[in-house]
């Protein structure tokens, strides 16, 4: 895959690079909020500063539909703008139409808008930026991170943003767009390895003007605490999800913790011989650098954050 070479920003850079300082790599946007979501307005504007983008994401709202796809009834599929689609389907579905076949989909589209030097080699995908996390367990439950997942199957590079929201608190898209942009050129500078895809959640403190340490951690397995309030004959799911159950070091810790979390998710579970299991030649504890089993967090390396963790 092709890097960046300069930090993506607005304001131009001390090594002359800028919002006009156009870069080959290509991108598909997608989300689960829809797309007319803020999110993705807001995901938009920072990547089309110096990349050629193509939005396909779900028509509306998806959130919580997971990896479903959709096989059995046609699809509307409608442009809603120069190089955006609103796709009356899932977020793996937007990923599916977008990047399947070859990425035919969007070769034609992207072609068609002048994007220069397009092609298969350098499409990512990024999906987002979701309106609350996507923290642990609820990975699994995501369309943000499904989108992000089904590119990596078809052999996309790809990440998932989203965004903590605290309690009673709205997001203040300005600051999320100054730090996803950091956390972006960082990634686009470290594509996942093959059969993973990004995570990233930021984080929503109390002092928005920071800049927050950028954290490889793992995916927390800790599951919800939670019961059913059982009222006229219908069952209400209660649960309080900014004190959810979280290990230490772990991404539901470092981000409600107030900083960064970016944790590698593999399409395929390490595998582990249940005839062998335990034993030191065949253990896969901490073998997956941010999403692996049982390794702690490390701060990435920059101005504003720890070393540089080895196994990245």
């Amino acid at each position: 895959m092709q890097s960046v070479r300069s930090p993506l920003a607005v304001d131009p850079q001390p090594d002359g690079g800028g919002a006009n300082d156009w870069n080959p790599m290509t991108l598909i946007l997608s989300n689960d909020d829809g797309v007319h979501a803020e999110g993705l307005a807001t995901l938009h504007s920072v990547l089309r500063e110096r990349r050629d983008c193509l939005i396909v994401a779900p028509s509306g709202p998806q959130s919580g539909v997971g990896h479903a796809v959709t096989t059995k009834t046609p699809m509307r599929l409608e442009r809603v703008g120069p190089g955006r689609f609103g796709l009356a389907g899932t977020p793996a579905d937007c990923a599916r139409v977008a990047l399947g076949r070859q990425a035919a989909f969007a070769l034609d589209e992207l072609a068609e808008l002048g994007a220069r030097g397009v092609s298969r080699e350098a499409l990512w995908l990024v999906s987002g930026i979701n309106h609350g996390a996507n923290l642990g367990v609820d990975t699994y439950v995501s369309g943000t991170a499904a989108a992000a997942r089904e590119a990596a199957i078809l052999g996309f590079p790809a990440i998932a943003v989203s965004q903590y929201v605290g309690r009673h608190r709205k997001p203040d898209w300005s600051t999320t767009a100054r730090r996803v942009r950091r956390v972006l050129e960082r990634l686009f500078e470290r594509p996942p390895r093959p059969g993973t895809f990004w995570n990233v959640n930021l984080p929503h403190p109390a002092d928005e003007s920071a800049d927050h340490e950028i954290v490889f951690c793992p995916l927390d397995p800790s599951p919800h605490a939670f019961e059913y309030d059982h009222r006229d004959g219908e069952l209400h799911w209660v649960s309080d999800f900014h004190n959810r159950p979280r290990r230490p070091d772990h991404d539901i810790d470092v981000c409600m913790g107030g900083r960064i979390a970016i944790t590698e998710i593999p399409i395929q579970p390490p595998f582990v011989d249940a005839h062998t299991a335990g034993s030191p030649e065949t253990s896969s504890e901490g073998s997956e650098p941010g999403g692996g089993a049982g390794g702690k967090g490390e701060a990435a390396s920059g101005p504003d954050s720890g070393p540089e963790p080895d196994s990245l």
